[in-house]
């Protein structure tokens, strides 16, 4: 169900300027369940207040609330003047509640649910077929020996789902996916982290999904920091970026992808694109996106407690 209420004000001084801000709470008195199992405290809602005095407002403080059938509703509107972003010091009035039935969720569709720890997704479309790639342990810790890496894939719109297929469960490592793309050749490409006596990522290709091909790479600068890939269609040049650890360098390798997948180790060398902190683990994941020419890498960097976000503006390569 949804909750809506509709308020007014008869003060002169209402005006789009200011603000006000209600909250719902919602029970249900369910046979043999304590009160509060069914409870629900909703978040305050702000909005801005009406051009003139006596003109309505329909507020929507809750979307969507689960109810029991048949069991007693308890619905109480509440306003919070003492929220900063209540600025309207006057009365308003309630005029309506209004409660709406909605139609049920539809129920999703389940990839995999053995016992363990099973976590982290990512879903590809490779033309039609979804792979799901989801990492198992027993525990919300990615450096347990026991956590591998699995697919399955579902050529139905995820309705069912394929045997799961080992993708990586190398001994002394914990593995999780912290990547997914597809290549100009339209296979898919998954970065996995690998953790144990030392700290890899390792980039895994797939035409189906189901055939997961793992090569080590030339790239021995990057450790526990999730690269980033971005695919320039106009020129066909891929650019990765990654984050250099305890060296604070941002650094970017620029490549013609059908040169290096069925090469690996032939990884051209890095660029420097930007300095940050080289304090271990307080800096680093960039992460990339594109507008015209420009590439904008966002990362992190600083010394624990404090770390801030920055951006460095890197032109796109213009050549192979």
């Amino acid at each position: 169900m949804k909750v809506e209420i509709v308020v007014t004000t008869t003060d002169p001084t209402t005006s789009p300027s200011y603000a006000d801000v209600y909250r719902c709470h919602l029970s249900q008195m369910v046979e043999g369940a304590a009160f509060t199992s069914r409870y629900a405290l909703g978040t305050p809602v702000q909005t801005a207040l009406s051009a003139a005095p006596f003109q309505t407002r329909t507020i929507v403080l809750e979307s969507y609330y689960p109810v029991k059938p048949n069991a007693p509703l308890w619905v109480r509107i509440q306003r919070e003047p003492g929220d900063p972003a209540d600025t309207f010091t006057h009365p308003t009035g309630l005029a309506m509640v209004k409660v709406t039935p909605l139609a049920a969720l539809a129920e999703p569709y389940v990839v995999q649910n053995v016992r363990g720890y099973n976590s982290w997704p990512m879903i590809q479309a490779i033309g039609g077929k979804l792979v799901c790639v989801y990492s198992r342990g027993t525990a919300h810790s990615i450096n347990e020996d026991v956590r591998a890496v699995y697919a399955r894939t579902s050529v139905d719109g995820g309705k069912t789902w394929t045997p799961e297929t080992i993708v990586a469960d190398t001994p002394g490592y914990g593995e999780v996916g912290v990547g997914k793309g597809l290549d100009v050749n339209g296979a898919m490409l998954l970065w996995v982290r690998r953790i144990g006596k030392d700290w890899n990522h390792d980039l895994y290709r797939t035409t189906d999904g189901a055939t997961w091909t793992r090569k080590p790479t030339n790239i021995g600068d990057v450790s526990a920091s999730a690269p980033s890939l971005v695919l320039d269609a106009e020129t066909g040049l891929l650019s990765n970026y990654y984050y250099q650890r305890g060296r604070g360098i941002l650094r970017c390798r620029v490549v013609d992808p059908d040169s290096i997948f069925d090469h690996p180790l032939e990884w051209p060398v890095s660029e420097a694109v930007a300095i940050g902190s080289p304090i271990g683990i307080d800096s680093g994941n960039v992460n990339a996106t594109v507008i015209g020419g420009t590439h904008y890498l966002a990362f992190y960097s600083g010394k624990a407690p404090d770390t801030a976000i920055w951006v460095s503006v890197f032109p796109a390569p213009s050549h192979r």
